[in-house]
């Protein structure tokens, strides 16, 4: 048994980190002005309006696989599910294509041209580095890989950020009940 099976409730509350799904789902659900900063953070980007829909489903069948995002945000012409993903599970690449496809998929109406597409960003903050290539970011986009200079330009996206070691030290912050919760990466 470890450590943290032996904790109460109490005690677990009060060492959980952002790396729980329901905190993070939390901070970035009520309070937008985070969610927004650690996208323009993250993505080195200006987030204008957006509309934050928190654990969003798409279902596309009664016998497909659907997808449940953590957080799934839309902004003018730009979307972006944020994933925290504690553990490697060897198939994070793929989920991420799985999620982008299906995110495309809801994203046209009847009619509507494809270059409408929104750009679409799929993010993962890891607390390993999956890729073992020593990176604290990896990004993908689609490329042409018989010259690897001609991209795509279809505007989809996979970033995958890894924990670094300074992020470990937790930061207060005030939550809505003017309490203050200790959170970390």
């Amino acid at each position: 048994m470890n450590s943290k099976e032996k904790m109460t409730p109490d005690e677990k509350w009060d060492n959980a980190t952002l790396a729980n799904n329901f905190i993070f789902y939390k901070v970035m659900r009520n309070h937008p002005e985070a969610c927004k900063h650690l996208i323009e953070l993250l993505l080195k980007i200006r987030v204008n309006s957006m509309e934050i829909h928190g654990e969003e489903v798409i279902d596309i069948d009664h016998d497909a696989k659907g997808i449940r995002l953590d957080v799934f945000v839309k902004e003018n012409n730009r979307m972006y599910d944020i994933e925290v993903q504690v553990v490697n599970t060897k198939e994070l690449p793929e989920r991420a294509r799985y999620y982008q496809g299906l995110m495309d998929l809801d994203s046209l109406k009847s009619g509507q041209k494809y270059r409408e597409l929104p750009d679409s960003h799929i993010i993962f903050l890891c607390l390993e580095d999956i890729f073992k290539n020593g990176l604290p970011v990896s990004t993908f986009e689609n490329i042409c890989l018989e010259d690897l200079k001609t991209k795509l330009n279809d505007r989809a996206y996979k970033h995958f950020f890894i924990r670094a070691e300074a992020l470990q030290k937790p930061t207060a912050i005030p939550l809505k009940n003017n309490k203050q919760h200790n959170v970390a990466c």
